[in-house]
């Protein structure tokens, strides 16, 4: 009775096996490569009225990055221990 894969199977087997570690090794290298660009400024498309109005509303009152919000909720009341 003949063998259904026999050998051939092992060789499939190791050559999928190296094709998956050479293509892990590929995607690590890329996935090593990426990167985010922290300028927004990018985004915005450049001949578009909506942009042009948004830089010169920059200029003429300063950048809002460096602005923090806080939020404080006071509705809470603290009733005091009785003596």
């Amino acid at each position: 009775m003949r063998k259904i894969g026999g050998n051939s199977f092992r060789k499939y087997a190791r050559l999928t096996l190296i094709g998956l570690l050479l293509a892990t090794l590929f995607f690590i290298y890329q996935a090593s490569k990426v990167g985010f660009d922290y300028d927004f400024e990018k985004f915005y498309p450049t001949s578009d009225s909506e942009t042009e109005f948004f830089f010169e509303f920059r200029d003429k009152f300063q950048s809002d990055n460096d602005l923090m919000l806080c939020i404080a909720d006071f509705s809470i009341t603290i009733t005091p221990l009785p003596p």
